[in-house]
């Protein structure tokens, strides 16, 4: 049995790649990512499936560009585009990239906005809502 410090857990999360373009994420997009990553592997290098596609869908809208992800998540589109290029850029399958972006948002923390500022104590409703078929 291995057993893991402290200090490698913080290294192992300096290196996920998500975590420098989360931070510029507002909480409702992060929290929609992670109720998305709890609901099966995301894919990457397609919109069907992708991260954003199913976060919209956990907060009841249809995602189909960067641009309308930025709408949706109360971002700008380049932050969007920054986020998908780091995703799709990923190795590996596609259930240990969706570990990794739910590793990368718990990190960075679901009630944090690109500011630092803390805007709430409870979970959205997206950070618990189940995506529908």
């Amino acid at each position: 049995m291995r057993i893991f410090s402290r200090r490698q857990t913080t290294s192992s999360a300096a290196q996920n790649p998500l975590v420098p373009v989360l931070l510029a994420l507002s909480s409702q997009g992060k929290q929609a990512l992670y109720a998305a990553t709890n609901n099966g592997s995301l894919k990457r290098g397609t919109w069907n499936g992708c991260a954003l596609n199913a976060a919209g869908r956990v907060v009841g809208e249809r995602i189909t560009d960067s641009a309308r992800a930025a709408r949706v998540f109360e971002t700008t589109p380049q932050i969007m585009r920054d986020f998908i290029v780091v995703w799709d850029r990923l190795r590996g399958p596609d259930h240990r990239c969706t570990a990794l972006l739910r590793e990368a948002i718990l990190t960075v923390g679901l009630f944090t906005e690109p500011d630092g500022r803390v805007v709430a104590t409870e979970p959205h409703r997206t950070a618990t809502a189940e995506v529908g078929g």
